[in-house]
């Protein structure tokens, strides 16, 4: 699996940041967060993939939620211009009838198979019996007759 561009950076920086922030050294934050302070300097020294399960150590020994550290990772590649902000779809390359001309009609067959098989399982999500779904309560009515 190939490293996303930047990602490394990101995390070095935005570790390193937050970590001076609190006033904390390497050993410390490796101490509150149960890893070695060898491990905090190589992701600080991007010389190491960091797991969800390392950043989420490091967030809670920050006092941080760890989706607020990732938005502050996001956020960094954003700024040195490694994300996108919005996500393009690449349309899918039609290779045309090439080869033995399967391709396609494949394509075909798993999308019919797609769209028919939409209806059924919308079918089986709803309550057959229209007694089975809650009515809405009235602006002004409750059940206990408390607001």
């Amino acid at each position: 699996m190939e490293d996303l561009p930047g990602l490394k950076s990101a995390i070095a920086t935005v570790l390193r940041r937050v970590r001076r922030e609190a006033r904390l050294s390497q050993q410390k934050l490796s101490d509150f967060a149960g890893l070695s302070r060898i491990h905090i300097a190589q992701l600080e020294g991007r010389r190491q993939n960091a797991t969800l399960n390392v950043l989420l150590l490091i967030a809670m020994a920050l006092n941080l939620d760890g989706l607020s550290l990732l938005r502050m990772i996001h956020e960094e590649m954003l700024r040195t211009g490694h994300v996108r902000r919005k996500s393009v779809r690449r349309k899918p390359v039609d290779r045309g009838e090439g080869g033995k001309g399967g391709g396609s009609r494949i394509r075909k067959l798993s999308q019919k198979k797609r769209a028919s098989s939409l209806p059924r399982l919308r079918n089986e999500c709803l309550p057959r019996d229209h007694s089975e779904v809650p009515k809405a309560q009235t602006a002004g009515h409750s059940q206990s007759g408390i607001l």
